[in-house]
């Protein structure tokens, strides 16, 4: 199997998961955000890669845990977290989308339903499944134009799920961008580090980018060491963006020669 440059942007927890109380970083208070008119994140510069046809897949995991509903800081324009950073995607994406194949996992996909339990994280195939670049940012938009976001961050979860999607991948060079900010909970074994290095091995980098307010700083170090990357922090969403696209591009770029 021949996989390109994974972004993987994620937090690892050990131990139990616990129950926050409600308006705590990951609680279980839903935030609802509807967007005003216009753009909330700037759209980078006019990128283009030569060719036609799709010859690359990106695969992204995005943090819904409550936290994710706080205004982003310092941000130049207005929102929370959620909206900025799922902006910031499309505006990556978006330049590449005729030659990328793409798909979603959100965590935690739904509420715990027993408090001894991990928050779900549903499969690829009942969130946004692969689908040609352009039909994805269709999809992408749909999900984030009402989205709503709550409850803890089951990391370990969804690299067990992002794990199911790369295993259908056969040889097609794959990137994975992970989005989070919250503090993992609900360990399980495997966990993301484990999963990490063997992507790494089949040939995929993982990259872990923290948002502001993200936890846990040595756990996205080793996951980003065991994916052969370094850990990013951002700070802005312009930076998310420009970071973001040049990780995208050197991947596409190099897949689609």
């Amino acid at each position: 199997m021949r996989l390109l440059p994974a972004a993987l942007l994620g937090l690892l927890a050990c131990g139990s998961e616990p129950v926050p109380a409600a308006g705590s970083l990951d609680g279980s208070v839903e935030s609802h955000f509807d967007p005003p008119s216009g753009r909330t994140s700037s759209p980078t510069s006019p990128r283009s890669v030569g060719g036609e046809g799709e010859c690359a897949r990106v695969l992204v995991i995005f943090d819904r845990s409550g936290s994710m509903g706080l205004e982003w800081e310092g941000a130049t324009l207005s929102g929370p977290r959620w909206r900025l950073a799922a902006d910031a995607v499309e505006a990556v994406l978006g330049p590449v989308a005729e030659r990328v194949e793409a798909g979603a996992l959100l965590f935690p996909s739904g509420p715990r339903t027993d408090p001894r339990a991990c928050a779900p994280v549903d499969p690829l195939d009942a969130q946004i499944p692969w689908r040609d670049g352009t039909a994805f940012l269709d999809a992408w938009r749909a999900t984030f134009a009402g989205a709503s976001v709550g409850g803890t961050t089951p990391l370990d979860a969804a690299f067990a799920r992002a794990d199911e999607a790369l295993a259908a991948g056969g040889d097609t060079p794959t990137l994975v961008l992970v989005l989070t900010d919250g503090e993992p909970t609900c360990a399980e074994v495997p966990g993301a580090a484990s999963r990490a290095r063997d992507w790494a091995a089949a040939g995929v980098e993982t990259w872990v980018v923290g948002l502001p307010g993200a936890r846990g700083g040595l756990l996205l170090e080793d996951i980003a060491a065991a994916g052969g990357t370094s850990l990013l922090l951002i700070d802005t969403p312009e930076a998310l963006t420009e970071r973001l696209a040049e990780i995208v591009d050197e991947t596409v770029q190099g897949a689609c020669r």
